[in-house]
Order: structure tokens, then sequence, then C-alpha cells
């Protein structure tokens, strides 16, 4: 993956649960429009009154897209699907 200004750092990249996330969504947002990307998300509550989150980005051709039940969450899956983007060419 291309280096952008004010990326996050690798670790997170891959999304490592081990790790504490104490970076802003908006760096999630900084990091992933640098490298090309539109992104926007939507959360809703489910007819079982569950907060649901889904995310998608695009760049291109290319399409990724997170679901999950928080927004940081859908986030950190999606900065690990466009790293794995890079990755794959």
């Amino acid at each position: 993956m291309p280096a952008a200004s004010g990326c996050l750092p690798g670790a997170v990249l891959l999304g490592r649960d081990s790790l504490p996330c104490r970076i802003p969504l908006t760096a999630f947002f900084r990091c992933l429009h640098a490298l090309g990307w539109s992104v926007g998300d939507v959360g809703f509550h489910e007819a079982d009154a569950r907060m649901v989150w889904l995310l998608t980005a695009t760049r291109g051709l290319q399409v990724v897209s997170a679901k999950g039940g928080t927004q940081l969450e859908v986030w950190r899956e999606a900065v690990r699907l466009v790293a794995r983007v890079g990755r794959d060419g």
C-alpha cells in the first residue's frame, strides 16, 4: 500500500486486536481518503434494537465493505481490508 501522510501505523492497519485503539475515527477517514478511497458509513438499529454499522469504501472499481456492531469496529475492518487490497494488488 502506498504511504500516505498522516496514515496509521502498520500494526493498526493490520487490525491487531491486542493493540488499544486510541486513534480517532477522523484519522481512519483521513488515511483512507489520502490513499484515494471514498468512504461512507451508516449506523442503524435492527428490529431487535441492536445497533449495526455498515461501511463501504471504493477506489475506482475496487470496493471493500464492513459490517459490525460498533462504528470503530467497521472502520478498523475497512482499514484492514484496504491494506489487504494494497498487498494483493
